[in-house]
């Protein structure tokens, strides 16, 4: 018997922005498919085509789209808050939080970071509206994206001339780990452990406490 390789269907960025028109649901663009921002797996072809159908009804779309828990929402509010107050202390940066789209050159890939920051001065879009030139990102890390957000995004990221650290953060133990530029092709990893920590954000001359990182947040017994 002779095995086939089936070619997974790909799509457009055409469909792409077609598709976020639609859905209410962070949708990435990555290797011609889309793929659910807190997922991993891409959707099926026949949930994309049915989205990108004239007989399209949102109330009537039934695919599961993988959800944000708790904890990845209270860290996301918690930081989103820090940075907008470092915003309006200092008028140069822009903070935008899950849903703003960066596109990656590299790969020809639309990621959607749960937060960053851009200089006004330096802030550059596309004609999809995409930022092309983000300073600072951070991604809160689950079971199902974070062998992408420690792997994939963190080359794509760091192929972006304009930024200067992503950080990543854990979202059932007090844990961050913060990339940051040194050089053309050299960064410093510093892995941060423990509610005592800060993050030291020097490209925006900001220091933020892990314990207001994880205000409100509840880990199981285990995780503490």
């Amino acid at each position: 018997m002779i095995l086939t390789q089936v070619t997974p269907k790909t799509y457009t960025e055409a469909d792409y922005a077609k598709l976020v028109e639609r859905l209410e649901q962070k949708v990435e663009f990555a290797d011609g498919q889309f793929v659910p921002a807190h997922g991993s797996e891409p959707l099926p072809p026949e949930v994309v085509d049915y989205i990108l159908s004239d007989d399209f009804a949102e109330n009537e779309l039934t695919y599961p789209f993988p959800m944000a828990t708790e904890n990845h929402d209270d860290i996301i509010s918690n930081l989103f808050a820090l940075l907008v107050e470092l915003a309006r202390h200092n008028r140069s940066f822009k903070v935008y939080s899950q849903g703003t789209q960066v596109y990656i050159p590299l790969t020809g890939k639309t990621r959607i970071p749960d937060v960053l920051v851009v200089e006004k001065s330096r802030h550059q879009r596309d004609e999809l509206h995409r930022v092309l030139s983000p300073q600072v990102v951070v991604e809160v890390l689950s079971k199902s994206t974070q062998a992408k957000d420690k792997l994939d995004k963190l080359e794509e990221y760091q192929s972006l001339p304009s930024l200067q650290q992503y950080v990543l953060i854990w979202q059932d133990q007090p844990l961050a780990v913060v990339h940051t530029r040194l050089g053309e092709d050299l960064w410093q990893q510093q892995i941060l452990k423990g509610l005592d920590k800060l993050i030291d954000l020097n490209s925006l001359d900001l220091r933020l406490p892990l314990a207001e990182v994880y205000e409100g947040v509840e880990f199981a017994e285990a995780e503490k």
